[in-house]
Order: structure tokens, then C-alpha cells, then sequence
């Protein structure tokens, strides 16, 4: 229990918590009530830091006295050229009570952007305290490569992979759809979601379609619109044609399934107001089948040759989903799947308001990125399917081991071949090896992230997780790296409750930081944070529109030496813990991620185009450089060599560009889809305020155009638009306050 006189403060860099404001308390006590006594305990620690080389020089270590009611830092240091540390702290603190004997002290080793290396506790003592070494392999502290701690890199790089990057789902699916068509032996698909008609009909016209993979020339258009036919690729037809004779192809689906598990039910014996309230909404929409296409998949394929013990649920929390979108065909080639089988996410370079190939969704553009592989790192994602596979299946029904496919020669259509690592994120308890699951992920952003000397990269859905931010931030700082670039391309309303704020507060928090660090404003322009738009001319039929591209993409590049992308988001459930309620979870929950790194030219991996191609392809269609007929250019010149300042210097100019423009001829377009974060510290979630903000007028103004929310509806059964036109973010009606 708290003491009656405790204070509640917000920290600078605040951990999450159930709530959106992250509040953390610190009991000051009066007069001691709990009758304990203060102790004269240690006023210094010293201790050294090693490899198998020697000391480690640079790293951070950390005192936090862990035996108050709340743990608190007593002191932080560096290691010298020897690796040692000496630091000094007072013997006691007033905040603090001892009632059971000596105090206990915490010791971390954290790298150059608090990335944590090792940690120990222990009993403190009068005087002096001598901290046993802390010995380190060379490769957890160093280099690029996750380790996992094992001391050298888990799973090891795989060479000679063919590797393509497949910039918005009208290509990654047309891959989807092509791999499904080669299967010879196997398919080993797992899917977040998986919309799909409501039962099979031996006529495919008697269906009302729901997805779309590759439409037959010519695609459905607003000019032309059509339904879907026959010759148009669905990806449940397609499974069904692999499975059919004469292919005969062994055909596994694994879709995510949430339960009510022990992570759920804490909360209620915990806090059983809330508690209560979370468990009966989540049993009844589990119970509804929300958050799964299970039943759904099951029901359309009964009766075929593709049984039910072959449509699985992958159990998960539901704190913590099956994440990772994987097809693997023939254990040789694979598609990391951004996207959920969702219409909705249908897209092209164009992200037009109105597109019949979206279907019957009237989400915003969606905007996406996906990889495939051809060769050797396909074990890796086999083994990581197999993993989840075998969990939830009979003994009889395991999927075994396979050989590593070979090195590739054939592209197979793809970009280049290159040197990938596959990195998970696996929740702690849900599987019996690893038992504590995996942060992969996240040990190789942070990795980068301080290997970083040129420019750091991020495109994600969402950006609220406090250690990137806080990583981002002691690189910007770091006086050895003084041209380093930052630039985020994120979403202006991520659509989980809480993470609108928590991102908006992250990037404030970095911003503050450059500030707080004395930076004049000519290096605090190295860090740039923008959002991605659609701007369509006015006609006849309608005033010019502006519209949010909602950015589900996943990628990393650093200093166009490495580069990564799959399923990870960057926010706690993706990397480390899911941020609500995390203090009542019965261990750290986490989703089910994989992710690629594309390794040019460092840890001994050979030179590959990828990484280039990748930021050359995504750069050329969110700035605006393209060729004479409209389309993305990534041979610009603007892409060849940085300007003065680095990259970001492009981006701030392309989005100052846009904005002016914007403000200035509204129903003019200027095919730049970038616009600059604001500069105001306050949750913009609507387009209209967002875009109110940035114009600096008010979400009462006539802003020249009209901001859409929402797009039209299209029946792949009929071939029509389902609603005459897209949702307008209307002027709010004036308070009378």
C-alpha cells in the first residue's frame, strides 16, 4: 500500500502502463509508519566489464537499488579502456525503507543505445562494494547480428537466397498468387485473418466474393468496372486447385486464434472491477469468433480434400497474436505476407480514393511492403511455421524437419540474391523451447540503431515502443555520430486505442530531447517525421480531396547497409511486452513476428543491390519522383547522392513542397505525397485536424478541398459501387461552450 503522502509524477521517458498516460508512483515515506530503519549500506560500487578479448570500453552500467517499494537508479557510469566501472551513490535515501535486512542492488550493462546486455543483483554491503565481473561474448555486445545471447548469431546468415521486395499488394499478391499456382509438394500458409465467402459452390458465379489476389486483364476500374470472374486469381480457389487431383499438394492452413487464457484472467483476479469487464467482453467475442477466420475457413473448405486436421488455429493469447504471414511452397520459396486476406489492403503505387479492386471495404488507401525468398532462409521460416504448427496439431499430424534449400542462381522473376537473417518475436510461456520466447526483433533494431553513422530509416504502422524511441534518441546525441539522419514515416492515427497519443508523445520526447541536449536547429533538423497522402484534382463531380495513406508496412533501412522487413511493428507486442495492463500478465506477452535482415556488405556477407533498390523503390513513390507517365521513378537523381544535411534534407524540402503547394493551390495537386509531422505536442487523429494543424487554420475553416476519411464500397458480385461516394471529414458543428 501506498503511503498517504506519496507523489505522482510522470517520468521524461515514461514505461507503459494500463492506462494512456503511463503514470508511475513514487512513495515518499513519513516518519517511516512501517516501523523499519534506515541502514548505512555501500556508497560506492566497482566492477569491471569483459570479452574474450579483454575489457569493453563504452558501456553503461546502471545501480538501481531494487529492495524499495518501487526500484530506483542510484547511479549510472561508463566503462573505461579496461573495461572497468567505479561508481558512487549516497549509502542511503530518504525515499527509502529497509525492513528485512540488506539492501539490493541491481547492476545492468547496456550498450551505446541502452540495449540491455547483462544484468545482476546483489546484497549490498558497508563500504566498497565489489561487483564480480560481468563477462560478455564479443558478438552479444557488438556487431549487427542477433545473437540471442548465445555468443554468436541465431540463426546463422543464410547466403544465396533470391530476394524480392514487393512494394503494395498489387505485387505482393500477384507472388502469392504465383507460388500458390508452382506448388508441387507443399504449402504451409499462415494467416492473421483470411476473409473468404460464406460456403463453396461448384459454380464460382453462385459465390459473392471477398478477396482478389491477381484480377485478369482488364482489372475492374472506376472508368470500367466489373465483377469478378472465373480467371480472376482467389486465393481459397487456388488452394483448392493445389490440393485437387492431379497436383495433389499437401496443403496446411494455420490462422491466429485467441483464447481465454491466463494473461486474461489475471487482470480480473488482480483488478476485478476492470478485470472483470475485460474477461466477459473477450470470452464473449471469442465466443463469437472475433479475432479469427477459423470457423469461417473450416466451413467453406468442409467437404473438399483439404480436411479439417489440416486447418488449424494457432492458440495465442489474446494479448499476443499469431502476427507472422507466411506462404511456404516446397520448403524452397516463400512470401512473408504483410498484409491480413483482407480486400481492404488492395493497393498500388496510385493509392486512389476510389479503387474497385479494394472490394467491399471503405477503409483509407492502405499502403504496404512484403518480401519473398527463394533458397536457404526458407528453413528458418519453415522451422518457425513448424514451430507453431506442432503445437496445436496431434503428434501424428507434425510437420518434421527439411533440409536447407540450396543457394539460388535462377531470380526466378525476383530482384537480386543476398544474405539474410530471419529474427522472431515469440511470447514468453507459449511454447516449451524457447520457454521465454524471443525478442529478436527488437535486439536487431537496437542493434542498428547503434551501428547507425549516416541515416536511420523507419516506415511502420506503429511507433510507440520506449526503448526504439529512447534508442533513436541517444544516437541523435551521441557526439561521435554528429551527421546521423532520423526520418519516420508513420500514420496519423494508428488505429490501436492509446497508441495515438503514445506515438505522438515519442516523437515530442525525441524532439524535446534534441532540445534538452542543446542542439541548435540546424542539427535538430536531422531528425524528420512525416505522414503519407493522396491528393486528387477536383472535377465535375466532386471538389479536390486529400485522403490518408495508412501505412501497414514494416521496414527498417540503415546507412543502405542494412535493411529489414516481415511482420514486426514497432510497439511492445510486436518487440517486447503488449503494453496494457503488462504489470498484471503472467509474463511477458508478446505477438508472433518474423522479420528478415538484408545484410550489404557487412558481418562477411557479400554486396547485394537489395538494400538500395528497397529505399530507392519506397522513396521514389512517397516523394514524388517520377517518370513521364506517372509512375514511380527510383532512378531519379534525387536518389543518387544525399544533399547538404543528409537524406532528410530531401524529405524536409519534398514535404515543405507539398504543404506550400497545398495551401496555396489546393485544387492543383503536385504529385508529392509527403507531409511533415506537426509541431504541435497534441493527438491530431482526423484528417481533418491533422491537415488544419499543418495549414495553420482551424477544423471550422473551408481548407480548399475535402478531407476523406472513408472510400466506397465495391461488390465483387454485382461490379458496382456500393455507396455513391467516399466519407468527407465533415466541419464539426460549433460548441456552444
Amino acid at each position: 500500500m501506498l503511503n498517504p503522502g506519496a507523489r505522482m509524477a510522470i517520468p521524461p521517458w515514461p514505461g507503459r502502463n494500463s492506462h494512456c498516460r503511463s503514470v508511475r508512483f513514487t512513495a515518499v515515506p513519513q516518519g517511516m509508519p512501517w516501523g523499519g530503519e534506515e541502514r548505512r549500506m555501500s556508497s560506492r560500487a566497482t566492477g569491471k566489464v569483459v570479452d574474450e578479448t579483454g575489457g569493453v570500453a563504452g558501456l553503461t552500467v546502471v545501480a538501481q537499488d531494487t529492495s524499495s517499494v518501487f526500484s530506483q537508479d542510484l547511479a549510472h557510469g561508463q566503462t573505461d579502456g579496461t573495461g572497468a566501472f567505479d561508481l558512487t551513490y549516497p549509502d542511503s535515501h530518504p525515499d527509502v525503507v529497509q525492513e528485512y535486512g540488506p539492501r539490493r542492488i541491481r547492476f545492468r550493462v547496456l550498450d551505446q543505445v541502452h540495449r540491455r546486455l547483462a544484468s545482476k543483483e546483489v546484497l549490498d554491503v558497508a563500504g566498497v562494494l565489489a561487483v564480480e565481473t560481468f563477462t560478455l561474448g564479443r558478438r552479444d555486445h557488438s556487431g549487427w547480428l542477433v545473437t540471442l545471447g548465445a555468443g554468436e548469431p541465431k540463426p546463422p546468415v543464410r547466403d544465396g537466397n533470391a530476394v524480392g521486395v514487393l512494394v503494395d499488394n498489387v505485387v505482393a499478391w500477384q507472388r502469392v498468387a504465383k507460388v500458390f499456382r508452382e506448388a508441387e509438394k507443399s504449402i504451409e500458409f499462415m494467416q492473421l485473418l483470411f476473409d473468404i465467402p460464406p460456403e463453396l459452390h461448384a459454380d464460382t458465379a453462385l459465390e459473392d466474393p471477398e478477396m482478389v489476389l491477381q484480377f485478369d486483364d482488364p482489372p475492374p476500374t472506376v472508368a470500367q468496372p466489373r465483377g469478378v470472374r472465373a480467371q480472376d486469381a482467389r486465393p481459397e480457389r487456388l488452394l483448392l486447385d493445389a490440393v485437387n487431383a492431379p497436383r495433389a499438394v499437401d496443403v496446411r492452413l494455420l490462422l491466429n486464434r485467441p483464447q481465454l487464457d491466463g494473461h486474461l484472467v489475471g487482470a480480473s483476479l488482480v483488478i476485478p472491477g476492470l478485470g472483470l469487464v475485460i474477461v466477459l467482453i473477450g470470452g464473449l467475442a471469442l465466443a463469437l469468433g472475433k479475432g479469427t477466420s477459423l470457423n469461417e475457413v473450416r466451413t467453406y473448405f468442409d467437404g473438399t480434400l483439404l480436411p479439417k486436421k489440416k486447418i488449424e488455429g494457432a492458440t495465442t493469447s489474446v494479448f499476443g497474436p499469431t502476427h507472422a504471414k507466411l506462404a511456404i511452397v516446397d520448403g524452397l520459396k516463400a512470401v512473408s505476407i504483410a498484409s491480413p486476406f483482407d480486400q481492404g489492403y488492395y493497393g498500388d503505387a496510385e493509392h486512389a480514393v476510389d479503387d474497385p479492386r479494394r472490394g467491399n471495404k471503405d477503409n483509407v488507401p492502405i499502403h504496404d511492403v512484403s518480401f519473398a525468398v527463394n533458397g536457404p532462409a526458407v528453413l528458418d521460416l519453415h522451422n518457425t511455421y513448424r514451430l507453431h504448427w506442432n503445437a496445436v496439431t496431434d503428434e501424428a499430424d507434425h510437420l518434421g524437419e527439411i533440409s536447407p534449400p540450396p543457394p539460388q542462381t535462377d531470380l526466378d522473376g525476383l530482384d537480386a540474391v543476398a544474405s539474410l537473417q530471419v529474427v522472431r518475436t515469440l511470447g514468453s510461456g507459449r511454447f516449451t523451447d524457447p520457454a521465454d520466447g524471443e525478442k529478436g526483433v527488437l535486439e536487431a533494431y537496437l542493434r542498428a540503431i547503434a551501428n547507425a553513422q549516416d541515416y536511420i530509416y523507419l516506415e511502420n504502422q506503429y511507433l510507440t515502443n520506449d526503448a526504439i524511441g529512447n534508442a533513436l534518441l541517444q544516437a541523435l546525441v551521441d557526439p561521435a555520430r554528429p551527421k546521423l539522419n532520423v526520418i519516420l514515416m508513420i500514420n496519423i492515427d494508428p488505429d490501436i486505442p492509446c497508441y495515438p497519443r503514445w506515438q505522438r508523445k515519442l516523437v515530442t520526447r525525441i524532439r524535446q530531447g534534441l532540445i534538452d541536449a542543446g542542439q541548435p536547429e540546424a542539427r535538430r533538423r536531422r531528425f524528420g517525421a512525416f505522414t503519407r497522402w493522396t491528393h486528387e484534382a477536383a472535377t465535375a463531380d466532386h471538389r479536390a480531396r486529400v485522403v490518408p495513406n495508412y501505412l501497414h508496412s514494416k521496414v527498417g533501412i540503415v546507412d543502405g547497409k542494412w535493411a529489414t522487413l516481415g511482420s514486426a511493428n514497432l510497439d511492445g507486442a510486436s518487440l517486447d511486452y503488449f503494453q496494457f495492463l503488462h504489470a498484471l500478465h503472467f509474463g511477458d506477452v508478446r505477438n508472433s513476428e518474423a522479420n528478415f535482415l538484408i545484410l550489404n556488405g557487412i558481418e562477411g556477407a557479400a554486396a547485394t543491390p537489395v538494400v538500395d533498390a528497397m529505399r530507392r523503390r519506397l522513396w521514389a513513390e512517397h516523394l514524388g519522383l517520377e517518370t513521364a507517365d506517372g509512375r514511380p521513378n527510383p532512378q531519379d537523381p534525387l536518389l543518387d547522392t544525399p544533399p547538404d544535411g543528409g537524406w532528410v534534407e530531401r524529405w524536409h524540402t519534398r514535404a515543405g513542397e507539398k504543404l506550400k503547394a497545398l495551401g496555396e493551390h489546393p485544387g492543383t495537386p503536385v504529385r508529392i505525397r509527403v507531409l511533415p509531422w506537426p509541431s504541435a505536442d497534441e493527438t491530431l487523429n482526423s484528417p481533418r485536424e491533422h491537415l488544419a494543424e499543418l495549414l495553420g487554420k482551424t477544423v471550422f475553416d473551408d481548407l480548399g478541398f475535402d478531407p476523406i476519411s472513408g472510400t466506397r464500397r465495391f461488390s465483387f458480385k454485382t461490379g458496382l459501387f456500393r455507396d455513391k461516394a467516399p466519407e468527407v471529414d465533415e466541419v464539426p458543428e460549433e460548441s456552444g461552450i
